[in-house]
């Protein structure tokens, strides 16, 4: 027993700076992440952008919209059209200047960091390998100099972290990677683990994109987001990123950006201008025209580090709909919900950066629509949906209604 205890002890003593107390400590991720880390600062802009405010807020929708998230763990939601906020509300204590973090939201800030360094000719173009930056892969094997940029910034490097941030799988690659205090280590370990040109959503892929900007821009990825998006975009709230630790001040690419939903909202308006931001081109309109390609969406569903998401039509009329659905090929699917609603769900039509816990930046460009939900899982296994339905189908309700 005595011996059993000294190797116990033993173990937590060589572990107790890495990743694995951490996850043990903390188990799943939440809300709190944001305090759990240390963190690389964002400073607000000088030049601040404000939405335009509305007096909805007591309208019939609003009062509906209010209803249909009781229950469903939202912290904030924001809806705003044509640069104007026309619904926002927040719970549980939070408010307009609360870091909330967006998990892999955060991937679609750093694939635009990634457009940008083209722009700005610090890499070439996407289709070089990512053995170029990071040489180290090569000690790997040779398969890795056929990974290109692209193959990242689509999922499908066949780069394999065993996506899972629960800390009950305390050995695995993502929890390392999450947990750990040595990120580029994790880059240098990543392994191939499917084939390459199939999508697999893996975080590892982000964090390789975020150390190829980091050198061949020879930035901070943190100073160049501030740099060339949080500053000329008019942030309004101070931000933060989390990094692996305070000696490294290495950026979790993949997730742990945290920041003001309304902030998070004007990446969303920066691809709804086609990578204009009030006469500066910040990031190319062919990068954006290319992240969000209608056709691209529809048939691959994930595109430089966006989702395609769902536009719910909705029909009083079974005929109407049915002849909409006959009429329209990328229409997936038709759904009834409660009584004589009929939804029609079109994938590709918009977009969103998606994170864990339901957190999305959803743009709906024939509306000139932006969504911000931030928030946890629904408790009860209530789900944020109407009839049920899933956060996705939700925001593409909500778009509609709005």
């Amino acid at each position: 027993m005595k011996t059993r205890f000294i190797i116990i002890i033993g173990f937590l003593l060589i572990f107790s700076a890495c990743h694995v107390v951490r996850g043990l400590t903390y188990w799943y991720a939440d809300l709190d992440d944001v305090n759990k880390f240390p963190s690389a600062a964002l400073e607000k802009s000088t030049i601040p952008f404000q939405f335009t405010l509305t007096d909805d807020y007591a309208s019939e929708k609003a009062n509906h919209l209010d209803t249909l998230l009781e229950g469903t763990n939202t912290v904030a939601f924001i809806v705003i059209r044509n640069d104007s906020v026309i619904y926002e509300n927040y719970w549980e204590g939070y408010g307009k200047n609360s870091n909330i973090p967006s998990f892999s939201v955060a991937k679609s800030f750093v694939s635009t960091l990634v457009g940008i360094a083209i722009d700005e000719g610090f890499i070439k173009n996407t289709r070089e390998p990512i053995t170029k930056y990071i040489p180290e892969l090569l000690k790997n094997g040779e398969e890795y100099s056929k990974i290109t940029i692209q193959d990242c910034l689509d999922m499908k490097s066949g780069l394999d972290n065993k996506e899972n941030y629960s800390g009950v799988n305390m050995f695995s690659p993502m929890v390392e990677m999450y947990y750990g205090n040595n990120l580029e280590k994790s880059v240098f370990k990543a392994a191939i683990g499917s084939k390459r040109g199939d999508f697999n959503y893996q975080s590892i892929n982000t964090q390789v994109l975020g150390m190829i900007v980091e050198r061949a821009t020879k930035t901070k990825l943190q100073d160049y987001l501030q740099a060339k998006i949080w500053q000329p975009l008019g942030m309004q709230y101070n931000a933060s990123w989390s990094v692996d630790s305070k000696k490294r001040n290495t950026v979790k690419a993949f997730a742990a950006l945290n920041a003001a939903p309304l902030d998070f909202a004007k990446l969303g308006r920066l691809f709804l201008n086609n990578g204009n931001w009030n006469g500066e081109q910040i990031i190319s309109k062919n990068w954006v025209e290319t992240t969000t390609n209608f056709d691209t969406l529809h048939q691959n569903g994930y595109k430089n580090q966006w989702w395609a998401t769902e536009i719910a039509m909705i029909f009083e009329d079974s005929i109407e709909a049915v002849n909409y659905k006959k009429a329209n090929l990328y229409t997936t699917k038709l759904q009834h919900v409660g009584g004589v609603i009929h939804w029609l769900k079109d994938a590709g039509k918009a977009y969103m950066a998606e994170g864990i816990l339901n957190q999305f930046i959803y743009v709906r460009p024939d509306k000139n629509m932006i969504i911000v939900r931030m928030g946890d899982y629904p408790k009860n296994n209530i789900r944020v949906g109407y009839g049920g339905y899933d956060t996705d189908g939700f925001l593409g309700y909500v778009s509609e209604l709005y």
